[in-house]
């Protein structure tokens, strides 16, 4: 078990070891030191994620056994081997933790909305970003560092370079806008 977090930080972050996990399975979890109820679980789920039509991992809102509001990363088996061989790549998680502390996420919407993604496309088309992404590489360099979040970024743009798909050049330049942001940003 990988447990990672700033001594700033109220959140840490469990995630398994382990190879060979079946489908299914939760494989880790961000908790909060004050909040017993707080629940964000990391579960390993191929095909949740080609379903939601990402990569390698998507978030939802949903409800847990008592009720109570929970976030859930599904993610697929290659993003796990790189969380467990590389800790730069745990920046993803956090910057996903970073939309579900800001209230980003609503119940249940794993795929973005055509209206969300028609709006950020635009954004980028103008040379911006998102504020709610900014605020959540905000929040991930924080909490797992600068110099993490930006080597996760420039990872993503030398895979994205390998891919060759319809939505690669907005994707980089997107992320290419975020690394500039982050170089200015001042963590507190």
């Amino acid at each position: 078990m990988l447990i990672m977090a700033r001594e700033e930080s109220k959140y840490y972050l469990c995630l398994s070891s382990e190879k060979n996990i079946p489908q299914g399975s939760i494989v880790g979890e961000f908790r909060h030191h004050e909040d017993k109820d707080f629940s964000f679980f990391i579960v390993l789920d191929d095909e949740t994620v080609k379903q939601a039509r990402h990569r390698e991992l998507c978030v939802t809102m949903a409800k847990n056994e008592s009720g109570k509001d929970c976030a859930v990363a599904y993610i697929n088996s290659a993003v796990l081997r790189k969380f467990q061989q590389r800790r730069f790549h745990l920046s993803a998680l956090w910057h996903e933790l970073g939309h579900i502390h800001n209230g980003d996420y609503e119940e249940g919407n794993a795929v973005p909305s055509n209206e969300i993604g028609k709006i950020r496309n635009q954004c980028i088309n103008e040379g911006k970003v998102m504020d709610k992404e900014l605020r959540a590489d905000e929040f991930a360099c924080r909490l797992a560092g600068k110099r993490n979040m930006i080597k996760l970024l420039e990872s993503l743009i030398q895979e994205r370079e390998q891919l060759n798909d319809k939505n690669q050049e907005l994707a980089i330049k997107e992320m290419r806008l975020r690394i500039a942001h982050l170089l200015a940003y001042k963590s507190k």
